[in-house]
């Protein structure tokens, strides 16, 4: 054979893949190869050219039977056609990466702000309106929370971050007794729901979730000051399980807003 004759093996060395998927790709008719006279298989230049096809299409997502129908109605229309879808997945797929780095962004900015907060002092601050996904449900466990975020990521078209929890926050319930929670949101400028703006009362802590506590601090030192508070009452998770395993590295910002005089 010449040395535009390749092995099985070969093919498999060149693209990094198992035999079995060449075999695959013969039985659906994307390769074609020849019998030599020893009785092996052996894949000629075109199948190289296939395979990169073969390769770029499958890793944009294209099926089998997409790739298969180009190869056996193959023409300048065609091949533009083609080319037109694989610009659009392309577009898409930057798109969702530029997305998913501003997501890494936000969290990694996220985790160093947080690294050296003052932990429980109680602060006023004036915070702008806040959009965000949000879910109501009244619940207890923390372990809730995983399941509503990924409820939240579903109302966001797919495109609300889960790679950590630091944009995610829950709904404390101003009650004493009953549920701790009445949902959880997620700040997001897409979001379909937005917190009122204006004066905060707010404190960080360390450690597993204590939002009742440190809710009634912040309604002793407005009780104190003569304000009232109102809803939302907000716990801010900065770091968590998905952060860190140690509780002791969980750091949370609870939030209270102040009421405004008539």
């Amino acid at each position: 054979m010449s040395k535009d004759a390749y092995t099985i093996g070969e093919i498999a060395r060149i693209y990094h893949i198992g035999t079995d998927t060449i075999r695959y790709y013969e039985r659906k008719g994307l390769l074609k190869p020849v019998r030599g006279e020893n009785g092996y298989r052996y894949y000629s230049g075109q199948s190289i050219w296939r395979m990169n096809v073969i390769r770029n299409l499958r890793g944009l997502g294209f099926s089998v039977e997409r790739i298969r129908d180009y190869f056996q109605n193959r023409t300048a229309r065609t091949t533009e056609a083609l080319l037109r879808e694989e610009l659009s997945l392309i577009d898409a797929r930057l798109d969702q990466l530029t997305r998913l780095r501003q997501s890494v962004l936000g969290q990694l900015e996220d985790l160093q702000a947080v690294r050296d907060i003052p932990l429980d002092e109680i602060r006023r601050q004036d915070l702008p309106p806040r959009r965000a996904f949000a879910i109501y449900r009244d619940y207890s466990r923390d372990e809730e929370t995983d399941l509503l975020m990924k409820q939240l990521a579903e109302h966001g078209g797919g495109q609300v971050g889960l790679t950590g929890n630091q944009r995610l926050a829950v709904l404390i319930s101003p009650e004493r007794e009953g549920e701790v929670f009445r949902g959880v949101l997620l700040f997001d400028p897409r979001g379909n729901q937005e917190l009122p703006g204006g004066a905060y009362l707010s404190i960080f802590y360390r450690g597993p979730t204590q939002s009742r506590r440190y809710l009634d601090c912040l309604r002793d030192r407005a009780r104190a000051r003569g304000l009232e508070l109102a809803p939302p009452f907000l716990e801010i998770i900065w770091q968590d399980i998905h952060t860190a395993a140690d509780p002791e590295e969980f750091i949370s910002e609870v939030q209270a807003r102040i009421r405004e005089e008539a």
